[in-house]
């Protein structure tokens, strides 16, 4: 995986995250779609934080 597949990865998974952030105050509270709502956004932020530690490594080893 190279530079430009991590960017659009990492801008995506920021995106759905944002869009997860929203849909924690549009859905009822203690809901199933609560919950699966912060599954996504936790999911999210590891692919967010992975994806940021490798573009750190790859711009490290240029």
């Amino acid at each position: 995986m190279n530079f430009k597949d991590t960017s659009i990865l990492t801008k995506l998974a920021l995106f759905l995250f944002i869009a997860s952030l929203i849909m924690i105050f549009i859905v009822t509270p203690f809901s199933a779609e609560f919950y699966i709502t912060i599954i996504s956004m936790v999911l999210m932020l590891i692919v967010i934080v992975v994806s940021i530690i490798k573009t750190r490594r790859d711009i490290k080893k240029r």
